[in-house]
């Protein structure tokens, strides 16, 4: 049939999906074959006008037009795909999308073969930045070039301020690196670097403005730093910080992953006064399984409590000088694994050594038939505790057996441990747990319950007391969900206590939130006996609307010491003034048991689009603190707070 009978068919439909079998139009494109496959992936085509030239080997479509082959879609006001060249060319309001992200331009030419595409005057966005460039290139679904671009957080056509470079290459959900790089404050330069990498994963931190601010800790201080990154697997920074209370510091991270493995190394020195100070840490691990060696090192237990990770506030540290692990596992066979253990720790409480500690260790197996699964672990180590040296054997053997489904909803949950230790000094401990209790599972939303009694005559491993510690409680929990509420209560009921029957409670939890669909939240969560003779409890209701947010709470803490305060704040999301938008939040905490307040803060939030810029008053340190910076560098700053009066 003629080409042009053809093209006047298909203007009498709105929209017709063309279906072309690529073993038709490029024999040497295939895929693997599918179920049910012809071995060849197709490509689909959609346009208001659509045309299949068979002599020259050309489709052309016009209007709306759309393109689908595997995962790659183009979006346009024109289409052309060459059977020749096995090329796919449109124009006209581009949108290409693929596994990289969608990018816009005026113009594509995509390779089928090569999986590669060209964007002419494109922009895309992965997030928390944005590209514009000449052309961006797809190379791959992990690598994107854009050539003769800029890269900002601000989306306005005219940004507030971007890095632009001669080529930025974009690594998705890891970095990007951009070369011959400018920064520009609106359209005025304002220095340049030959090369510059911004991390895009998160918890890594990037380095370009230098950071100025004050606290009563450190002074005045400065801090500056640059990545790099050689290849994509390849990451890595240099950071220095002044401080004028603490002396120097310097310290470099880096990051690597590829032939299978991973791993990671820090070292941060401070020059405090006349002393030096560090820390340095090594990771290693490859890429599958459970095997790592890792390295800690510090000069003092209190370098993390004070200069906690990456210039940033202590997380989580520890009282320990040093901390050498390497730990190996391989499986041998389909239910069997061995570890080995080298471990010495040098921590507050104890200098702790094992070396070495070997284990063999199985995954649930069914017992022939039987509604029965059995799996078993033994460990054998030589520990040292302060010096003192002693051989511990860790044997179990646990059986659970299937639920037993007592009706649709009820069922019965058990499981029995049976423990063999051997201690070089008291020889042979046996040890046992078991458990057996119902669980109720409601059909309709999600209602679950459970209430197991448990019996427990346990000898601990890495530990120099041998004596077993028995016990006998019942755990429970329950846990409610739908749409609006969310409750969770759970917690152990000791049996052998001698307690008060109130006191016999251990880990006990309850956690309530109350989400409505309209404007109200509620928020409640109890902890009893998290440790002995203590609880703690915080709750708060909040009231959402357009112009204003209602927030009281209450915390209360019993243990060593009573704590009971009340908590408010009002926040203001848009206040419009001449000079522009702001935010208004005002906080508090009254001190129930002392009769004062522990909080007054007053602040006040500009958003100028990609910066942020805030100004706060703390009433009862008689302070103000001033903040200003940009969203895409968080951690990148100028602040200041020193007292007032």
């Amino acid at each position: 049939m003629h080409p042009s009978k053809i093209s006047h068919l298909l203007f009498t439909a709105f929209s017709l999906i063309f279906f072309i079998p690529a073993e038709f139009l490029f024999a040497a494109v295939e895929t693997g074959p599918a179920p049910g496959d012809t071995g060849t992936t197709p490509i689909y085509c959609e346009s208001d006008y659509l045309e299949y030239n068979k002599g020259k080997g050309i489709v052309e479509g016009w209007g709306k037009v759309g393109v689908r082959y595997k995962d790659v879609e183009i979006y346009s006001d024109y289409l052309r795909v060459n059977v020749e060249s096995e090329e796919i060319l449109a124009s006209g309001n581009i949108s290409f999308m693929s596994r990289s992200g969608k990018i816009e331009g005026d113009s594509v030419a995509y390779g089928i073969k090569s999986e590669r595409g060209i964007v002419q005057n494109a922009s895309t966005s992965f997030q928390p930045l944005f590209y514009r460039g000449k052309k961006i290139e797809k190379l791959s679904d992990k690598e994107l070039t854009v050539s003769n671009g800029l890269c900002t957080t601000c989306d306005l056509p005219e940004p507030h301020y971007s890095l632009r470079a001669s080529r930025i290459s974009i690594y998705p959900e890891d970095s990007i690196v951009a070369f011959n790089v400018g920064l520009f404050l609106g359209s005025v330069p304002v220095f340049y670097i030959p090369v510059f990498t911004f991390p895009l994963k998160k918890g890594r931190i990037s380095w370009l403005i230098p950071t100025v601010g004050y606290s009563a800790d450190k002074g005045w201080y400065v801090q500056a730093g640059y990545n790099y990154s050689i290849r994509s697997a390849l990451y890595g920074n240099v950071f220095g910080e002044y401080m004028e209370k603490k002396g120097f510091g310097l310290g470099s991270e880096f990051e690597y992953s590829a032939n299978r493995y991973e791993g990671a190394s820090s070292i941060y020195y401070v020059r405090d006064r006349d002393t030096d100070r560090y820390k340095a840490d090594l990771k290693l691990r490859p890429e599958k399984g459970s095997s790592f060696i890792y390295v800690y090192l510090l000069s003092d237990m209190g370098f993390d409590r004070e200069f906690g990770p990456y210039f940033g506030p202590p997380l989580n540290w520890v009282r320990r000088k040093s901390t050498a692990y390497v730990c190996y596992n391989t499986p041998l066979g389909r239910y069997l694994n061995f570890q080995m253990d080298i471990k010495r720790e040098d921590s507050k409480e104890a200098v702790q050594t094992s070396l070495p500690v070997l284990g063999l260790y199985s995954s649930p197996v069914r017992l022939w038939s039987m509604p029965l699964y059995a799996d078993f672990s033994t460990k054998t180590g030589n520990y040292y505790t302060n010096y003192d040296n002693y051989v511990f054997s860790d044997n179990w053997l646990n059986v659970t057996p299937e639920q037993l489904k007592l009706t649709d909803s009820l069922g019965l949950v058990s499981g029995v441990g049976v423990q063999g230790a051997y201690h070089n000094r008291d020889r042979f401990l046996p040890g046992y747990r078991a458990k057996i209790g119902p669980r109720y599972r409601m059909r309709k939303g999600y209602f679950l319950t459970e209430a197991t009694y448990n019996i427990e005559s346990i000898v601990e491993g890495d530990t120099s007391v041998v004596s077993p510690a028995a016990s006998q409680y019942v755990r429970g929990f329950i846990i409610y969900t739908d749409r609006i509420t969310s409750i969770e209560l759970s917690g152990n009921y000791d049996l052998l206590s001698q307690e008060y029957i109130w006191d016999r409670f251990k880990r006990a939890r309850l956690d309530i939130m109350v989400n409505p669909a309209g404007r109200l939240r509620f928020f409640s969560s109890t902890k009893y006996h998290v440790y002995k003779n203590t609880s703690q409890n915080i709750s708060y209701i909040e009231w959402i609307n357009d112009i204003m947010n209602v927030k009281l709470g209450t915390q209360y803490y019993y243990g060593n010491y009573m704590q009971l305060s009340l908590t408010s704040e009002l926040n203001f999301p848009g206040i419009k003034t001449f000079l522009g938008k702001y935010q208004l939040t005002v906080s508090s905490s009254f001190d129930l048991m002392n009769n004062r307040f522990d909080v007054v803060d007053l602040i006040i939030a500009r958003d100028l689009h990609c910066w942020d810029v805030s100004l706060t008053y703390r009433a009862l340190s008689q302070e103000i603190w001033l903040q200003a910076g940009l969203k895409a560098f968080p951690g990148m700053s100028v602040q200041f707070h020193p007292s007032i009066f």
